[in-house]
């Protein structure tokens, strides 16, 4: 009995231990986490200058992390659980951004905490990558994730009104397409036939077309209280936009 008692309690210690090594912790200076080696001196200076001022004024947390690997899981899997374990942005307002690379997988992903979502959503977050992908193809990592997070601040402070997805527009417009179809339709084949009292009698078939939106969660984590700044607790719902290069 006290050997299966054991043989539990080493289980459930290894399951905990595995579970927090799930994710690296932060460095101690938070908003720049270099854990693959591909950014310089200069660039990781630039963005924890910049992204320590922008907190320090508005409260908002934009992250930059690299990764050798994601291993085996995909992007939006992996950083949205960084991105909760770390606890990037503020509880109340849920106002943190992650950009994440991961350098073996050759893919980048801008996830957008559920307060930013409105002022980055899916397509200027996908528009940001795209802008970037010249230079991550090249392997110049601190061109491309320079000019993702310049991008990401830049939208930050001054808002521009929101492009819709190409797939939601297509949603959007593809019923009514149908329903102009129809009727122009029914225009063609009532071929001149009347009914009693010379009426004509016309037959419209309504096309009924809807939208989908998506569901996320509260995230949390608290971030750690290790030195120099740390996560505020923020919730990601997977709001943003992947790429590869």
């Amino acid at each position: 009995m006290k050997n299966v008692l054991f043989i539990w309690m080493a289980m459930l210690l290894f399951a905990n231990t595995a579970f927090a090594a799930e994710y690296p912790p932060p460095t101690d200076r938070f908003f720049v986490n270099d854990f693959a080696n591909v950014l310089s001196a200069d660039t990781e200076d630039e963005i924890f200058n910049t992204a320590k001022a922008y907190y320090e004024s508005d409260n908002t947390q934009v992250v930059v992390t690299t990764i050798d690997s994601l291993e085996g899981r995909s992007i939006e899997e992996y950083s949205i659980g960084m991105a909760r374990e770390w606890g990037v942005g503020d509880e109340e307002l849920d106002n943190g951004v992650l950009i994440l690379l991961s350098v073996s997988d050759r893919e980048v992903r801008i996830e957008v905490g559920l307060g930013l979502e409105g002022v980055i959503n899916d397509g200027k977050a996908g528009r940001f990558i795209r802008a970037a992908s010249g230079a991550l193809g090249q392997d110049d990592f601190d061109a491309g994730l320079m000019s993702i997070f310049q991008s990401v601040i830049g939208e930050l402070e001054n808002p521009t009104p929101n492009e819709a997805d190409e797939s939601s527009l297509y949603e959007l417009i593809f019923p009514l397409l149908v329903v102009c179809a129809v009727i122009a339709l029914s225009f063609i084949m009532r071929g001149g036939r009347r009914g009693p009292g010379g009426r004509n009698f016309r037959n419209y078939r309504g096309g009924f077309g809807g939208y989908y939106g998506g569901f996320g969660g509260r995230g949390f984590g608290g971030g750690s209280s290790r030195g120099g700044f740390s996560g505020g607790g923020g919730g990601f719902g997977g709001g943003g936009a992947s790429g590869k290069f």
